[in-house]
């Protein structure tokens, strides 16, 4: 009986472990998609400031 409920333990260990990993590498996704979004927008914003700065620096 003890080895039956051990063995019961087990497969709800694996199975909760395999589907943290899941939720952990589309939440990793989700994360490296953030960041990359707000680089690029940050990039973008400073590119524009410098060349908003540079016409009126011009004028």
């Amino acid at each position: 009986m003890p080895f039956f409920y051990y063995l019961v333990w087990g497969l709800i260990a694996i199975l909760a472990i395999g589907v943290l990993s899941i939720f952990l590498a589309f939440f990793i996704k989700i994360a490296i998609l953030l960041a990359l979004i707000a680089f690029a927008y940050y990039w973008f914003s400073k590119a524009v400031y410098y060349r908003k700065q540079r016409k009126n620096w011009r004028h």
